[in-house]
């Protein structure tokens, strides 16, 4: 009998949230929102980040014309502001409007 792993359960799981934030506007726009900020960090991982920072960096929230990158540590936050320039330009690119990017450095985790 073949059981579900734990990778594909939360998959599905995620999965199912996704659909149910979908059904709701409110939600939606959420979703919406998450998703553009997760195809942003994706696109500045490949496009501006030094292959050393990649898994340093989340996704962050979008306020509307301000997005933020989300730091391991006050270390990355530093070269990262070395490169905001670089960053802002490829979201702009991406996005075609303006969208300033700010870091900020996640405390530590428990």
């Amino acid at each position: 009998m073949n059981h579900p792993t734990p990778a594909s359960r939360t998959g599905t799981t995620q999965f199912a949230a996704i659909k149910a934030l979908e059904s709701e506007p409110t939600m939606a726009q959420l979703a919406a929102r998450i998703r553009l900020s997760q195809d942003l960090l994706s696109a500045i991982k490949q496009a501006c980040l030094p292959a050393g920072l990649r898994n340093q960096v989340q996704a962050g929230p979008i306020h509307e014309d301000e997005w933020c990158i989300l730091v391991k540590t006050s270390a990355v936050s530093a070269k990262l502001r070395q490169l905001l320039p670089d960053l802002e330009q490829q979201v702009h690119a991406l996005l075609g409007k303006k969208m300033s990017v700010r870091l900020k450095v996640m405390g530590p985790t428990k």
